[in-house]
């Protein structure tokens, strides 16, 4: 059986992600468009929101889940 952390280390990967992923998000769009910032905006959004639904998934999963994602 594998042992998963606790839930606060997994939700910190997570949110590290999230802070990652917007930073290469903004990046890309400021280097592509110049500025594009609705684009940027909205994208942001869905990586906020997609994060948000897996921590939302770790929460259910519980801290006996062998389930990594």
């Amino acid at each position: 059986m594998v042992m998963l952390p606790p839930l606060s280390q997994r939700l910190r990967q997570v949110l590290r992600k999230l802070a990652a992923d917007e930073q290469r998000i903004s990046h890309r769009f400021e280097t592509e468009t110049g500025f594009g910032s609705p684009d940027l905006i909205r994208e942001t959004g869905n990586l906020v929101e997609k994060t948000l639904i897996r921590v939302m998934e770790e929460i259910e999963k519980g801290p006996g889940s062998t389930r990594i994602w």
